[in-house]
Formats: structure tokens, sequence, C-alpha cells
């Protein structure tokens, strides 16, 4: 006669979630969501900010260091249209060449200070007729309110005017503006006069 061996059933896992822990643990993803969410967005503006605020320290420094080094004017105007675009160009007789020292002829205001990508007797000495940047989240503040155009003379001197009469200009700083937190963070980019720049950290405008 065969006994017959008996093993015990394995019982089916009846544990589940209940309605109310699901929730729960949506509400704690939905909490953790919100606070963190915020900070990398933030951060990747900041990282965004100072990125910008680098690209116009770049771009002016190297405006400075073309005018020495060509003895020529070099201009930098803003898009007034938008204020993330600028061109970065120096001067030439309308032909191609670049003028030495103070121009002999006369130019007209419009084409001594306005935008323009494509200018008579200015020519980009930039990668493309301007630069431009993304804005997105971030917003630019001048002082003065209107930006100028501001010039750098064959010695490097930050000027009003392409002509060696015109006065020195004095600082325009560019703020580059985000919010982080409810408060308005961001960094500063001065123009000076003698062709500086200063790049500084900011908060609380």
């Amino acid at each position: 006669m065969h006994m017959k061996t008996q093993f015990p059933r394995r019982q089916r896992s009846t544990a589940a979630y209940s309605l109310m822990e699901i929730l729960v643990a949506i509400s704690i993803v939905a909490v953790f969501s919100s606070i963190a969410l915020p900070a990398v967005d933030g951060f990747y503006t900041a990282e965004a900010a100072t990125s910008h605020a680098s690209t116009l320290t770049s771009d002016v420094r190297f405006a400075r260091a073309w005018s020495l080094e060509n003895q020529t004017y070099v201009r930098i105007v803003f898009n007034p249209a938008d204020y993330s675009i600028w061109v970065v160009q120096e001067l030439t007789d309308g032909f191609g060449e670049t003028i030495s020292g103070d121009p002999d002829f006369a130019m007209s205001p419009s084409e001594t200070n306005d935008y323009s990508e494509e200018p008579t007797y200015w020519r980009s000495i930039i990668d493309g007729p301007s630069r431009e940047i993304d804005s997105g989240g971030i917003r630019l503040v001048f002082s003065p309110a209107v930006p100028p155009p501001v010039f750098f003379r064959p010695d490097g001197l930050l000027v009003s005017a392409p002509n060696s009469s015109a006065s020195i200009f004095g600082t325009l700083k560019v703020k580059f503006l985000y919010d982080a937190a409810g408060t308005d963070s961001g960094i500063e980019v001065d123009i000076t006069p003698s062709g500086a720049i200063e790049s500084s950290a900011y908060e609380d405008y």
C-alpha cells in the first residue's frame, strides 16, 4: 500500500495596496516633484544666464583686441527690437577695406549708430552677421535703459562715436536676470571706459 505524500499548498499572496495608500504615494511624489523640478529648472536657467554673459564678455574683449590690433574702430550695437541680438563690426571704407584711424569721409547718424547686419561702412568681425542668444527665461536689463551703440577706438578706449574727438563713454551695464524662487538673480556685465569687462553674480535686483 502506497502512502501519498501530502505537500502543503502555497498560499497565494493576498497583499494589495488600498486606494488610500496609492493616493498617499501619489501625493508624496507630487510634493517632491513640486520642490525638485523648479530647482532643476532654476539651475539650468542660471547656467544659461552665466553662459550668455560670458558670450557678451568674450565679444567685447574680442572687439577691443581687434581695434587695437588693426588700429580701427569697432562698434557694438544692440538690436532695438530684441536686445538679445547684437552686432560686432569694424569700420570700413564701404568697399571692403578696413579704415585705420579716423575716417576721411562723412557718415550720417543712421550709418554710424543704427543697428544693421549689413551696413554700408561696417563689417562683422564675429562668426556670422550678428550674435543672438536664446533668452528664454532670462531678461536683459540695461543701464542706461536704452543701450546706445558703443565704439572701441584704435587705442582701445570706449567712446561715443567713431572719431578721435568723441567723448569717452561711461559704463554700460548689462544684467542677465532670471527668477530664482521668486527673487530676481543674475549676472551683470560691465563694459567700462577702458574696455575692461567685469562679470559679477547678483541677487535681489
